[in-house]
């Protein structure tokens, strides 16, 4: 699943207002350059990239995050 920028409200609260409100206007920055370029141009293909691979890192996080705190709850 490819994070837009309205998921970013919803994350934990292990992530902060600041992280998320960054990630929001980046994510959103990143959708208007990919609807401002046909796809065949290398600004889309960056800006899907960029989001592809933040969204791959995030998640990463977000399963670390729960596979840490079946081990251990009281950790997270």
């Amino acid at each position: 699943m490819l994070f837009k920028p309205e998921h970013m409200r919803a994350l934990p609260d292990k992530f902060s207002i600041e992280e998320k409100k960054k990630w929001e206007n980046g994510l959103a920055m990143l959708y208007r350059q990919i609807e401002a370029n046909p796809p065949d141009t290398q600004a889309h293909r960056d800006a899907a990239k960029k989001i592809r691979d933040f969204s791959l890192t995030l998640h990463n996080k977000r399963s670390e995050e729960r596979r840490v705190g079946k081990e251990c709850p009281r950790c997270v």
